[in-house]
Order: C-alpha cells, then sequence, then structure tokens
C-alpha cells in the first residue's frame, strides 16, 4: 500500500450495517448540522461499465489521471496478464463527493463525518468510490492499490455467485492479494516486496496481533482495523496469511481458494496451525541483532563520487552524483552533489536530503530536516523523523511523520560488490507500516541500497554500483 494509507476500503454488507446502527444513535445529534452546513445535496453517481473501459497499461502510477484510467489498468492486467475470472456485470459508481458517497453510496441516513475513513468499497460486483478524496497529495499509486484491492471482491463475488462465506482474514487478505498481484503485473511493485513489506510491518506488531480466529467475523475484523496499527493488524496480517497459505498448499494463485469448501480444504480444517505457521514465520522477521558496533558519521570530501542504479515504475538508469562544493542552505552547512538531475544539498552532520535545484528552481525542498540517518548508528536504535517536504508539480506540501529505527547490521550484495551495511526501517508514526528502507554502508559512505515505498511511484529503488571516496 502505498505512502500511508488510513482509509478502509471494503465494507461488506454486514460492515455497512455496523455502520447504520452506530449512526441511528447520533441522527439526532447530527441534524441539525446536516440543515446549516453548506455542503450542499448530495447527487447521484456517475456509473462506469466495464464494457466502457479501453485496454490501458500505464508504465508509471504517473500516467494515472483519473479513476477511469486507474480502473482501466486494473482490469486490463486482471484480464489479459494475470487471466483472473472476467467480472461480466462490473460496474463502477463514481460519486461527485462525501456528500453524495455517504447519501447514495452506503446509506440515506449517512453524513460525510460517518464515513471519514472511506474512499471506497465493494458490495457484489459494484464499486463505489468517493472521487472527493482521490487527489494528487495522496497519489495515485495509493489509490490503484485500493481500487485494485476493490476490484477483488468483485472478483471473489463473480467466482463464488454469493456473498462469500469464508473468514474475514480471507476475505480481505485475498483482496490486498489481487492488488500485490496487479502492481506485480504492471510493473510498478515486484509481489516479492509486496510480501517483505508487509511482513516487515507486520512483524513489527507482532506481540499485539490478533490471531486468525479472532479475525472470522467481519465485526470483530472492522474493530480491530479502527484501533491502533489497526490496518497493519488486519488488511497486512491478511495478505501475509494468504501468502503463507498459497505456501503451505504449493498454489500458485489465490482464485482455487475463493469457494468455501475449496477454502476450508486448503486449511486442512485448522486456522490454528496455519495462524502458528505465519507467527513463527513474522518472527523471522523481527529484529534480533546483538552486535554493539557503533557507526560515527562519514566526512565526505570535494570529489567524492557513487554511481547509483535507480529503479522505479518505468525507468531502469545510471545516475552518477558527485560532490562539488560546500554550501548552506537555510542556514544549515550542506554538501552540494551534482547530478543529471541538478544540484542537491546534503546536510553535513545528517547526510539529510534539504533541496533539489535544476536550471535555478527548486524541484525539491523541506522545511525542517529529513532524518534518515541518527549519528552514531547502532542496532535498536530509534529516532523520530518527522519533515514536510515540497515536490515541483505536486501541489501544496507533503508531511511525513516515520519512526526510525537501527535494526541490524548485515552484508549486502550490489553491483558494487558485498559490503558491509546498517540497516535502517522506517515505518509510518500513524499507520505502523514500512515506508522506507536503508543499508548504510560505512566502506562507502552512504548507501549501498535503498527502498522506499512511494505514494506516487509505488517503489523506487537505488543500489550502488560503484563508488570513489577519500
Amino acid at each position: 500500500m502505498h505512502g500511508t494509507l488510513n482509509l478502509v476500503g471494503f465494507l461488506r454488507s454486514s460492515s455497512i450495517e455496523i455502520l447504520r446502527q452506530f449512526r441511528q444513535q447520533r441522527l439526532a445529534k447530527y441534524l441539525l448540522v446536516f440543515f446549516v452546513a453548506a455542503c450542499g445535496y448530495p447527487e447521484r453517481p456517475r456509473v462506469i461499465y466495464v464494457a466502457n473501459l479501453e485496454t490501458f497499461r500505464p508504465s508509471s502510477p504517473r500516467e494515472i489521471k483519473t479513476v477511469e484510467q486507474a480502473l482501466a489498468a486494473i482490469i486490463t492486467v486482471c484480464r489479459d496478464d494475470l487471466k483472473f475470472p472476467p467480472v461480466r456485470t462490473f460496474e463502477a459508481n463514481l460519486y461527485k463527493n462525501s456528500q453524495s458517497f455517504s447519501s447514495y453510496g452506503v446509506d440515506w441516513r449517512m453524513f460525510p463525518t460517518d464515513v471519514a475513513h472511506m474512499a471506497a468499497f465493494a458490495q457484489e460486483t459494484k464499486i463505489h468510490v468517493d472521487l472527493q478524496k482521490f487527489n494528487d497529495d495522496t497519489g495515485w499509486a495509493t489509490f490503484t492499490w485500493l481500487l485494485a484491492h476493490e476490484f477483488g471482491h468483485t472478483i471473489h463475488h463473480e467466482v463464488s455467485g454469493v456473498i462469500p462465506k469464508t473468514d474475514a482474514w480471507f476475505i480481505e487478505g485475498f483482496a490486498e492479494w489481487v492488488a500485490a498481484k496487479v502492481f506485480d503485473a504492471l510493473g510498478w511493485e515486484d509481489y516479492r516486496y509486496s510480501i517483505h513489506r508487509a511482513s516487515k510491518h507486520t512483524a513489527r506488531q507482532l506481540d499485539n496481533l490478533p490471531n486468525l480466529s479472532d479475525l472470522s467475523d467481519l465485526q470483530t475484523w472492522y474493530r480491530i482495523m479502527m484501533a491502533n496499527y489497526g490496518t497493519v493488524k488486519t488488511y497486512s496480517f491478511g495478505l501475509v496469511a494468504v501468502d503463507r497459505l498459497l505456501q503451505r498448499r504449493n498454489l500458485a494463485s489465490a482464485i482455487p481458494l475463493l469457494s468455501a469448501n475449496a477454502f476450508a480444504e486448503a486449511l486442512g480444517g485448522s486456522v490454528d496451525a496455519l495462524n502458528q505457521d505465519i507467527k513463527s514465520y513474522l518472527a523471522r522477521h523481527q529484529s534480533k541483532s546483538n552486535l554493539d558496533e557503533i557507526v560515527q558519521a562519514p566526512h565526505w570530501q570535494i570529489g567524492d563520487k557513487w554511481t547509483f542504479r535507480l529503479r522505479r515504475p518505468g525507468l531502469n538508469s545510471l545516475v552518477e552524483r558527485v560532490l562539488i562544493r560546500t554550501d548552506t542552505f537555510i542556514g544549515i552547512p550542506s554538501y552540494v552533489v551534482k547530478s543529471e538531475a541538478g544540484e542537491a544539498f546534503y546536510a553535513m552532520d545528517s547526510l539529510a536530503l534539504l533541496a533539489q535545484m535544476k536550471n535555478g528552481e527548486y524541484e525539491y525542498r523541506v522545511s525542517n530536516v529529513d532524518q534518515a540517518l541518527s549519528w552514531p548508528l547502532r542496532t535498536g536504535k530509534e529516532w523520530r523523523n518527522n519533515f514536510t517536504r515540497e515536490i515541483a508539480g505536486i501541489k501544496g506540501t507533503r508531511m511525513a511523520q516515520l519512526t526510525m529505527t537501527v535494526s541490524d547490521f548485515e552484508s549486502v550484495d550490489v553491483q558494487a560488490g558485498r559490503l558491509k551495511a546498517v540497516k535502517i526501517e522506517g515505518f509510518g508514526n500513524q499507520s505502523g507500516r514500512l515506508n522506507v528502507e536503508y543499508w548504510y554502508s560505512p566502506k562507502a559512505k552512504w548507501f549501498a541500497k535503498l527502498r522506499k515505498y512511494d505514494r506516487d511511484f509505488s517503489f523506487i529503488e537505488e543500489e550502488l554500483v560503484s563508488f570513489r571516496v577519500q
């Protein structure tokens, strides 16, 4: 899921009923607000049918400009690449705003405040989408994942023919599996990395994870999902569970498990055995290094040079970076590193990227330091990394709130060779999701490798190809 996603996507009829019951208890309280607030009248949705969507295969999430294009990309790869069963009666209901979405999409008694956490949901072979919540700030990678998740529910219904009688963790885990497969087929994010990411941030919550048996019904699922780190304890946990179930049964696809009988047979009658297997697997993803090594901050010198292989959706290229001078940025002593992208300013004390300039114009800058590294580095160290950034071509600013942790010392194989590195991971403060991974090499005096799970590009990776430092 890409960038932080705090939106509840899928609500089955039973979950919507939970909202309705809660809503009725507060209806009188909000009637006055409804009539006084200048929010306008709700409007009926614009409906898109599968037959009206053209084949679309974007190489990057940034090529997507509308919900229609995102849906077209999802359906294209599900049909042509993944060979998933077609959803013949699929339709997407697009609501102009949250008022329309709540009234016509969920229930006429609902207000936008009741569905503030929800951007889309699926019912049978229909998807309902709140267009007001789709914008450049959230990022099309994030919302395409959400829409792929919802489309996964329509596939589930198409195959089973009725509301699936399987456990909630499998219903939601399957939808996440579909989204991961869609991103893999589009070339945006390798399926292995989607599972790796989900496993890492789920493992971080291992001591607080529910058991799979606790996630069998949607009411309990919904309650856990709305708690702290709820999306990790439900959606991510569900994705990991489905992946582990496929591995245990030696299956390449989850489609055969969509019928209730096949699902029960695959489990072998024991959810507890699968739960134990998953938690043993997650325990192996926890940080357990006992090394007491300490890594101090490096000192760069003019002429130091690094070449990286940059990979992101639609791009695979070499980037050469050379330290050309020292300077200051908003009063912070900085190294200035030149590349084809322009000049980048890195704080001397932290190596934090402060700004990127090209042709005298800022392409990127932060209002406070992006503390990706905190010296000295040692296993188990944690710190908060909160900063606001401005990115050219994107309206407004974006805030990042991360908890950084030094998880391990390990050897990493990159094109520059095998390098001993310090592994640093960054998790969203509110979501608990893994957002960044860095492998800092003392020998190279910079990152040997990095991965970012990005709301705009989905997945970004840099790998060190060569370096020359003094």
